[in-house]
């Protein structure tokens, strides 16, 4: 490159001389074949051309990355996947998910052709991927990807001889409809319930009349959703539950005191199946020897 710059101001320089030498040549009617022999040299001289870099400033077809499948074609949190393709080495989990896309997915092992991954967290019910294949070229692909769903956030306190309401998984689950739009689901639990208590496979909905007492202990139940057509394709949930006798309800009911000097707040409550004195009744509500 220095070589080249420097020939360019070499030819510039006897340009110039030239130049001069044929304005004092054309003064002089007696110099005019000289005035015309250096007329000519200019017309051969030539400028040589500067080269200019051809390196591209923005990414082109040689060094963008190129994904040609992603499996499976429905994701699940805690879940592998499997990406293949080109210049994947260039891909990351923010190029996927955007700039947080290091909290919902990690990547295990990457290659320039393949990568393999786990989904943490899914950030949203359906994540666009743009594919590129030979027969359709780009295309942008949404796939489902599906988390838990939830029953109650509370621990469920049943009461024996009593039926039981409103004991369902929550609507507008969105990782629940995921599944149901793909197809017929089927639910079931583990371990079995207590007596009286009965599980709808078809609708995940907990019904009956607890006849048994628990003995003041909480259990826990693991629900799954799968796709009948595919049962490995499943999402999980997690309950608890405690059965009590009308006394033992009865016993963990919270109430309301008159402030004392060893038990005072904005709203002291006490249960009397514990000892302790609570500032409120959310605190009450939510210690173990309590809860209603």
């Amino acid at each position: 490159m220095g070589k080249k710059i420097n020939n360019y101001r070499y030819a510039k320089i006897l340009v110039m001389t030239s130049f001069v030498l044929v304005l004092f040549g054309c003064s002089d009617n007696s110099n005019s074949n000289f005035s015309n022999w250096m007329e000519g040299i200019l017309l051969t001289v030539k400028v040589p051309q500067v080269e200019t870099s051809n390196e591209p400033n923005e990414p082109t077809l040689g060094n963008e990355f190129e994904i040609h499948s992603f499996t499976p074609n429905v994701l699940l949190e805690n879940s592998n996947f499997v990406i293949t393709g080109k210049n994947l080495l260039l891909l990351s989990p923010k190029t996927l998910w955007g700039e947080v896309g290091d909290k919902y997915v990690s990547f295990i092992s990457t290659t320039d052709q393949e990568i393999k991954g786990q989904v943490k967290v899914c950030p949203s019910p359906m994540i666009e991927v743009q594919i590129v294949s030979p027969s359709n070229g780009k295309e942008k692909r949404l796939l489902p990807c599906l988390g838990s769903f939830y029953y109650s956030f509370r621990s469920y306190f049943l009461e024996t001889n009593q039926a039981i309401s409103n004991f369902e998984p929550r609507a507008l689950n969105p990782s629940l409809q995921g599944l149901v739009n793909l197809g017929e689901i089927v639910f079931g639990i583990e371990p079995q319930l207590p007596s009286g208590i009965f599980f709808d496979s078809n609708t995940g909905i907990v019904t009956g009349i607890p006849t048994t007492s628990s003995n003041q202990m909480f259990q826990s139940f693991q629900v799954t959703a799968s796709l009948k057509s595919n049962p490995e394709l499943k999402i999980h949930s997690e309950f608890k539950l405690i059965v009590l006798t009308s006394e033992e309800k009865n016993n963990r009911t919270c109430r309301e005191i008159t402030a004392t000097s060893t038990c005072n707040g904005p709203s002291p409550h006490v249960c009397s199946n514990s000892s302790k004195c609570f500032m409120s009744k959310l605190a009450c509500i939510s210690d173990i020897e309590c809860g209603l």
